[in-house]
């Protein structure tokens, strides 16, 4: 009786099993980064991709409650030994922390990816105070739930019909009466969900000036101004500084209204694409309805998608600095490498996830001494 009773549990855990890999959309990921390559320095731009992510939990003896298939893609960008720690490290500290769990909500994966970022941040000040610290964005991708979180400057962008019918859809026109009794038009107010949605081709942290592992800092070295005000208030960014500044970390320390997380039930009618990338892809301007348009032409090779994005996204950043002084756009052009992660879903089943090897390591990108952002 306890054969049988076995027996059933295991082909029940099988059809599970088989139902949401055949829901799952097949997966075509790369990345791409454009710093050239010195391996005698240490990389301020570091991409991870783990394909197989229950081979990993196996290798660590960790039980997960995800779905499967089940995938991690991560890129961080900064001080590069704040980089290096976190490409390294973040993939443990999540899975640590999804096998406590005996059932995952969107609400617990939504708490343990941001909490992974946390653990990750008072691990550095707590070994690095007052260095700088990294920018940084993950995604974890099981069967069809989505989850992307993002700290510091770094990004995503999913897209797909849905998104682009919420980004371009013909707002709902009517008409009122101002004041002075003349009659106009009135676009119907967003609702919170149509704002949401229209919010994923654009994923940013809700304060990009608060690193992981580092002080509250702007690019260049340049004070906190308004937007990281408006974020935390005056008196927490004052705070936050001055505790970096002497080397006091706790009151600095990144916290969950810095990042934002989001959770998306994919679905094959409405995403086609995720894009996650560093800070440049973000500063060069690119528009989510540009980038689409750039990877359907290479669809589907998602390598070369990537490549022709960050190529673009870096030849913007140079023409923004033409005219300027040689030495100025000389450091620019070190601000103008960057790093993405080109994921593209097929809904067709025609391809599967292309490889199944698990990478845990971070993959050394392309790098040169002077290249730090």
């Amino acid at each position: 009786v306890f054969f049988l009773f076995f027996l059933r549990h295991l082909h029940f855990h099988q059809f599970l099993c088989r139902e949401s890999a055949m829901a799952a959309p097949g997966l075509l990921a790369e990345a791409y980064c454009t710093l050239p390559a010195d391996p005698k320095v240490k990389a301020p731009i570091r991409h991870v991709l783990i394909r197989d992510l229950a081979k990993v939990a196996t290798a660590l003896k960790i039980s997960l409650p995800l779905e499967v298939p089940s995938s991690l893609f991560m890129a961080f960008e900064g001080e590069p030994g704040a980089a290096e720690h976190c490409a390294k490290g973040l993939h443990s500290k999540l899975l640590r922390r999804l096998g406590k769990c005996s059932k995952l909500s969107n609400a617990e994966l939504n708490r343990n990816l941001g909490g992974a970022l946390l653990d990750l941040d008072a691990e550095l000040r707590e070994q690095r105070p007052g260095a700088e610290g990294c920018g940084g964005v993950v995604a974890l991708l099981a069967a069809q739930r989505l989850a992307v979180a993002t700290a510091g400057s770094c990004g995503g962008m999913l897209w797909g019909p849905a998104i682009l019918a919420a980004v371009n859809g013909p707002a709902s026109i009517g008409s009122e009466v101002g004041k002075d009794g003349v009659l106009r038009k009135a676009h119907a107010k967003e609702t919170p969900e149509q704002k949401r949605v229209k919010g994923l081709s654009r994923m940013r942290a809700r304060n990009p000036n608060q690193q992981i592992g580092g002080s509250v800092v702007l690019p260049g070295g340049k004070r906190p101004g308004s937007e990281a005000v408006a974020s935390r208030g005056a008196a927490a960014v004052r705070a936050a500084s001055a505790a970096a500044a002497t080397g006091r970390t706790g009151a600095a320390g990144l916290s969950m209204e810095d990042i934002l997380v989001e959770v998306v039930e994919l679905a094959p009618g409405d995403h086609s694409l995720l894009l996650l990338g560093t800070s440049g892809l973000q500063r060069s301007g690119l528009t989510p309805q540009e980038i689409a348009s750039l990877v359907e032409a290479c669809s589907p090779d998602a390598a070369k998608a990537g490549k022709v994005v960050a190529d673009l996204a870096k030849e913007r950043l140079k023409e923004a600095s033409k005219g300027e002084a040689n030495w100025v756009q000389l450091e620019k052009a070190k601000a103008s490498e960057l790093a993405c992660i080109m994921l593209l879903l097929d809904w067709g089943n025609e391809n599967s996830s292309e490889g199944n090897g698990a990478e845990p390591a971070a993959k050394k990108p392309r790098t040169e001494a002077s290249s730090q952002n």
